[in-house]
């Protein structure tokens, strides 16, 4: 099989990363109503909690480190394709070299990107987790060496001489560091999520009750996305495209950039149609629990996540992780209670679980 040249492996990369640039688009926008103007109704006035700073602030700068490494792709896809067109395999040569400031400045937002997925995905395990520390050790580590070895790669690759490339050294080391410790924190983290997930779901099934029904793609889904693993997947390919001293590691990483962000967004508005950030109701996850009446036309839901704000004031990333257990312990137990008496629609506001609608 021919390899793939410079020139092919950037067209596809910028094709794919302009398509999933503008999927990321539509999903920060979500993101971002459902942090800031439905969210915001009560923090006007009890104020803003930490975790919800934290969480608007990553969006913030995922956002515009994305935007500005799209902007520099392009910019250096016009100047290869067009402004050396005219020259005797003028784009090969431009593609192939990697001394240019562009490059440089595309991989330096390619490493910030990182250090910021990296960081929130470990956030999101501690708090699942309930903060115990020692399920951060191991990706705490390798997130750091994440970051020693990404800068000290964005600096030799700004020092590469025209003759020289970033599969070679003394650029490889350092970025194949780089990329091994990334996916390294994305595997961790990924499967320790995975594990919460499906553990919670196992225990739903587990209640023995035909009240209780969820299809095998919702499942997935929601593993796939409270998991990162669309960013996880990717960051794979990368490193094992970089290994094999191909040039598709470039069209992996322009893929790889939007599906940062997506994969970040698709967290927040899939607590944020669940109603985590809303004031006046609890969050309802898509597993619902059909009426057993037919004089009842409601609709069940079992709540993902409830109304912590009567305590705190505020709705946060931790609140949110935190009040998932407890509202799924909640559930079990009427679940579980539903064997030995009959359906009290009034006994479901008591155990935690809201109608969608009333009848």
């Amino acid at each position: 099989m021919a390899p793939i040249l410079p020139t092919t492996a950037y067209l596809l990369g910028l094709v794919l990363e302009t398509l999933f640039y503008g999927v990321y688009i539509v999903l920060f926008i979500l993101s971002m109503y459902f942090l800031v103007s439905d969210g915001g109704r009560k923090r006007r006035d009890t104020g803003m909690s930490k975790s919800i700073i934290l969480v608007t602030s990553g969006n913030i700068l995922l956002f515009a480190t994305i935007t500005a490494e799209w902007i520099i792709i392009n910019v250096r896809s016009f100047t290869g394709f067009i402004g050396r067109g005219g020259e005797p395999d003028g784009p090969l040569l431009y593609f192939s070299s990697f001394n240019d400031g562009t490059t440089t400045a595309v991989m330096a937002l390619c490493v910030v990107e990182a250090a910021v997925a990296n960081y929130i995905i470990m956030y999101r395990l501690w708090i699942v987790w309930q903060r115990k520390w020692w399920t951060v050790a191991f990706p705490v580590c390798t997130h750091l060496g994440t970051l020693i070895s990404g800068a000290v790669f964005v600096y030799r690759m700004h020092k590469l001489t025209p003759d020289e490339n970033f599969f070679e050294p003394p650029c490889e080391p350092w970025i194949a560091s780089c990329l091994t410790c990334s996916t390294a924190t994305n595997i961790y983290c990924s499967g320790l999520l995975s594990y919460k997930v499906l553990r919670a779901q196992r225990e739903l099934r587990r209640a023995q009750t035909t009240y209780l029904r969820s299809t095998v793609t919702s499942r997935i889904a929601t593993i796939i996305i409270e998991s990162a693993l669309l960013f996880t997947a990717q960051s794979t390919i990368i490193t094992i495209s970089y290994f094999t001293h191909s040039f598709a590691v470039f069209a992996c990483m322009g893929i790889a950039v939007p599906f940062i962000g997506i994969s970040y967004c698709l967290i927040i508005v899939r607590f944020g149609l669940n109603g985590a950030f809303r004031t006046g109701r609890p969050a309802l996850s898509s597993i619902y629990l059909p009426p057993l009446q037919s004089s009842r036309s409601a609709s069940v839901a079992m709540p993902m996540v409830i109304d912590m704000m009567r305590q705190s004031g505020a709705v946060g990333m931790d609140n949110i992780e935190s009040a998932t257990e407890i509202s799924k312990a909640g559930t079990l137990r009427f679940l579980r209670s539903k064997r030995d008496r009959s359906y009290s629609p009034h006994a479901l506001t008591q155990n935690s679980i809201l109608p969608l609608s009333q009848p």
